[in-house]
């Protein structure tokens, strides 16, 4: 993985290929593994709609591999923290696409958690079950 023109770390196949993951699942006695998009991919730096797109297309893998591996994967979605209307929307399509629910970070652009602008988020997350 890249950031600019300089290394950040090196990602292995089994961060993305379904098949890789149930091989080291099986060798480790794991049942069950709930997938998940890695932090540094929650771009909460990124304008609020470049990063509605990137989640979705992260949240669009993760239900893929759960749908073909249902009794092997537990998928959870990323949402555009930085824009609560935007979040909403994606938490609800996350739902339908068969994410059971999301991961966040633990501050959003230096925000804290507790701050009114994510309020309606954890509202609609409650809604949502």
């Amino acid at each position: 993985m890249m950031k600019d023109d300089e290394f950040f770390r090196e990602i292995q196949d089994n961060c993305w290929d379904a098949d890789v993951r149930i091989k080291e699942c099986k060798h480790t006695h794991v049942d069950v593994q709930v997938l998940s998009t890695i932090p540094v991919l929650f771009n909460y730096w990124a304008k609020p709609k470049d990063c509605l797109d990137i989640s979705m297309f992260l949240n669009d893998h993760i239900a893929d591999i759960v749908r073909r591996y249902p009794k092997k994967f537990i998928g959870l979605g990323t949402i555009p923290m930085q824009a609560a209307d935007l979040a909403v929307k994606e938490m609800e399509r996350c739902k339908k696409i068969g994410l059971v629910g999301i991961e966040i970070g633990s501050n959003i652009n230096d925000i804290n958690l507790n701050e009114p602008q994510f309020f309606p988020i954890y509202a609609a997350a409650q809604e949502l079950d």
